[in-house]
């Protein structure tokens, strides 16, 4: 078993990059955590994470649904607050969304009020949309993370 301890000083940072010197191979496996958030302190103090899970039909092909996705991204990336988001995608039943993870409620809920939300929640080419969002369970999360 490995543990990894990261230094939450650095979560100001966009992205950190760390090696993991694995026993007595000579190379290293380099993993980037993409928007690190202290969440060691998140998850120990008031402000927790929290979860937002948006879904919706579509009616474009898959194809056209990634390329539009793709295009947009960097919107979603430099929206204040969001951790990371997960695009999600059933081409068979013309399922799409997200999973957002937020430091807290109250980006998640500034997001809900912003342009942004509001193109997607509105958006022609998706059908139903939902939103919903969850606070973070702490105890077991700190477990599993």
């Amino acid at each position: 078993q490995l543990t990894i301890h990261i230094n939450t000083a650095f979560g100001l940072y966009d992205s950190i990059f760390f090696c993991i010197a694995v026993q007595k191979l000579y190379f290293l496996h380099c993993v980037r955590i993409a928007k690190l958030v202290q969440t060691e302190g998140k998850l120990k103090g008031k402000n927790s994470m929290h979860i937002q899970v948006i879904n919706f039909g579509i009616n474009v092909s898959h194809e056209d649904f990634v390329s539009g996705a793709t295009e947009l991204a960097p919107n979603f990336a430099s929206i204040p607050g969001l951790i990371t988001k997960h695009w999600l995608g059933d081409e068979e039943n013309k399922i799409y969304g997200g999973v957002y993870i937020w430091e807290s409620k109250e980006h998640c809920e500034a997001y809900k009020a912003g342009e942004i939300f509001g193109m997607v929640m509105n958006n022609e080419n998706h059908d139903s949309p939902t939103s919903k969002d969850f606070g973070v369970l702490e105890a077991p999360t700190k477990i599993t993370t």
